[in-house]
């Protein structure tokens, strides 16, 4: 065998087949998880690895005194009846991914399904931004923009509405100016990390008190 192979069979239940051996493999497609064994070039086991699930890869062993592959099958068996692609090679392999296609000539963006929220008013109520029952897989906040009035804003999450505008361990941003010369000043976090909110909690903000208008962005995702 040389470069790289696909081998693709569809298995019965509790079948076992070999494939050929080489520096790389790819479990590349199986509906179910599946156990390979690594057999040598002389047909000794170098173990059997269970449950593996389709996507799964592995570098294997070269011989150090002869420079060449050190796996010369690879045993696969499936419990179930299923189809199952294998890749196999003499190193690593990949292809490129992008975050557009073309189609028809023209170049699509592929959305992301963010969601912007904004609010710029006088008013210190709270405001729900994803209310508990709406958020039933969690929600994904990618980035904040808060603009006190002097007093302070929260960004905060519970699972019930929150009583006050420092409920608690609930707060997750806050920005607070110190004086009149900061008001108008907007506190921006690019979140390097998505920040996580669990299923079945609410999304709010609020500020601590009104007159002097203040400022909310967040960009967010409900999953």
């Amino acid at each position: 065998m040389s470069g790289v192979r696909s081998f693709e069979y569809t298995f019965s239940a509790g079948e076992s087949k070999d494939f050929g051996g080489g520096l790389f493999f790819n479990l590349a497609a199986a509906t179910n998880p599946v156990d390979i064994e690594l057999i040598g070039i002389t047909g000794e086991s170098y173990g059997t690895m269970q449950d593996i699930p389709a996507g799964f890869w592995m570098d294997l062993p070269l011989n150090e005194d002869t420079g060449r592959a050190l796996i010369g099958k690879i045993k696969v068996t499936s419990a179930s009846a299923q189809n199952v692609t294998l890749i196999v090679g003499f190193g690593r392999f990949g292809s490129n991914k992008t975050s557009t296609q073309i189609e028809g000539g023209t170049l699509t963006p592929v959305s992301i399904g963010s969601t912007a929220y904004y609010r710029n008013s006088s008013s210190a109520a709270l405001n729900t931004i994803v209310a508990p029952a709406s958020n039933t897989n969690g929600i994904k906040i990618t980035s904040v923009g808060l603009k006190s009035n002097g007093t302070g804003i929260n960004v905060m999450v519970k699972e019930s509405a929150p009583t006050s505008y420092s409920d608690g361990r609930s707060v997750i941003y806050q920005d607070r100016a110190g004086s009149s010369a900061n008001y108008n000043a907007l506190s921006t976090a690019i979140v390097a990390m998505p920040i996580l909110v669990p299923a079945g909690v609410g999304l709010y903000e609020q500020c601590q008190s009104s007159g002097t208008p203040s400022a909310v962005f967040l960009s967010y995702e409900v999953l």
